[in-house]
């Protein structure tokens, strides 16, 4: 008889792996709105900086949030 019950230690891997995976998403989002505000403040566009950061706290929370399911 074949066992058709995942293995629990598989089924937390792929979760810890999702997990991680949707924390590297949000990180690299994170990093080209620095960017667009780096190239904002740079041309002297403080409107357009703070239009990129518009936002950004909830995602900062949302991130923290996802990585604190890893504890």
């Amino acid at each position: 008889m074949t066992n058709t019950k995942p293995n629990i230690l598989d089924v937390e891997e792929a979760v810890r792996k999702r997990i991680l995976e949707r924390a590297q998403e949000i990180t690299r989002e994170f990093i080209a709105r620095l960017r667009t505000v780096e190239g904002d403040l740079h041309t002297g566009n403080h409107l357009g900086a703070l239009g990129a950061l518009a936002g950004i706290e909830a995602e900062f929370t949302t991130l923290r949030s996802i990585l604190l399911l890893l504890r």
